[in-house]
């Protein structure tokens, strides 16, 4: 066993605790307005690293398999819990629209149908992930996973949904007091070091025995989060909202702008998702014709 391995499992408990704690804290306070998202979005990592921590801890390669597969219940409602936590706790939540919570959390599930009838398809990936003993943990190689369509939907909706929560919440604090400036800041930090890391694993730029930096970064936006909690009061107090409250006629308004919203960015997801699996599938036939080639013209040499 090295070094980096008891690292990176010492790094998964750390993870289930630090989060573990956060839904404590955030049931604690569940009479602030967001703090019932928050609980649910922090119980949801935490499950996610208990997935991780059974996977690594599996007595076979199939169980492994299983449970790297039950993370993705937790991941895929991470993105909608982040941005309807955003919504309520910077005092948006008569702008959300009657079953807009309902439809955040479609693609979700259509996820979790993809991901356990991934066998009869490769619309979630076309190549799954390996993994490889490393003394007594079984470690998932990431790099061996080519991504189907659905996963590609899955992981841009869950980084637009983290991007949208992000400047919805520091575009209100920056509007408020400056003691909830540097909080929506760690607070955006939290929820922008997983999106970028995911973004990094969704790209396959990792080298084949490297570890899969997902958790690690959960870890450090909980901490990113427990800062947050113990230095600017989060969880105990919310931003008060600036300017006159909006009339019935704007809150409708707005409401329909929600859907509108919600439509454009599975369009958007769906159109994105589309293409790099069209220009993968363009460059996987453009390097088959090429080796072609050269294994026709090696022949014709001999």
């Amino acid at each position: 066993m090295t070094t980096k391995m008891i690292l990176y499992f010492g790094l998964l408990l750390a993870t289930l605790l630090i989060t573990a704690l956060l839904a404590w804290q955030a049931w604690k306070q569940r009479g602030v307005a967001g703090s019932r998202h928050y609980f649910w979005l922090a119980l949801a990592m935490s499950a996610a690293a208990l997935g991780e921590i059974l996977s690594v801890l599996s007595p076979s390669e199939a169980l492994a398999s299983f449970w790297f597969k039950a993370r993705f219940l937790p991941f895929a409602v991470i993105p909608p819990l982040w941005l309807l936590f955003v919504l309520k706790y910077s005092g948006r939540k008569d702008l959300v629209p009657r079953g807009f919570e309902i439809g955040l959390m479609i693609v979700p599930f259509v996820t979790q149908v993809m991901v356990w009838t991934g066998s009869l398809h490769t619309l979630w990936v076309q190549q799954d992930v390996g993994f490889q003993q490393v003394g007594p943990f079984w470690m998932a190689d990431i790099s061996r996973r080519i991504p189907g369509i659905w996963y590609l939907v899955h992981t841009f909706y869950g980084q637009l949904l983290l991007l949208a929560g992000s400047v919805l919440l520091l575009r209100t604090a920056w509007s408020t007091m400056r003691r909830f400036r540097l909080q929506a800041a760690l607070l955006a930090a939290s929820a922008l070091v997983p999106l970028i890391v995911n973004v990094v694993v969704t790209l396959s730029v990792l080298p084949p025995d490297a570890i899969n930096p997902t958790m690690p970064s959960f870890a450090l936006a909980a901490l990113l989060v427990a800062a947050a909690i113990f230095r600017f009061d989060f969880l105990k107090r919310t931003p008060q909202q600036v300017g006159e409250p909006d009339t019935q006629a704007e809150v409708e308004d707005k409401r329909s702008q929600a859907w509108f919203l919600l439509i454009f960015i599975l369009l958007l997801v769906g159109l994105s998702a589309a293409g790099f699996v069209s220009y993968q599938e363009y460059a996987t036939q453009f390097r088959n014709q090429l080796d072609e080639k050269l294994t026709a013209i090696a022949a014709l040499k001999t």
